[in-house]
């Protein structure tokens, strides 16, 4: 069964739906958006705005997470 997420990129709003497996993790997330929006290694996810959401936590279908830069990281 495949799983329906929005991504976006919260530097500059653009977004990205992503069709993935059930077992869709933030790891394997983050490696789309290095690849497609050319961000690098030090980025996480922000689900809803407000959870920081761990490399090996399943996604959910439906939901929109955020790319941000991680605080200490200039880019």
């Amino acid at each position: 069964m495949e799983t329906d997420i929005e991504v976006v990129n919260a530097r500059d709003g653009t977004s990205l739906r992503v069709d993935m497996s059930d077992d869709c993790t933030v790891d394997s997330v983050r490696k789309i958006v290095e690849e497609y929006w050319g961000e690098r290694a030090g980025t996480y996810l922000l689900r809803n705005g407000t959870d920081i959401i761990s490399d090996d936590t399943p996604l959910v279908g439906g939901e929109t997470y955020y790319v941000v830069p991680m605080p200490s990281v200039s880019r």
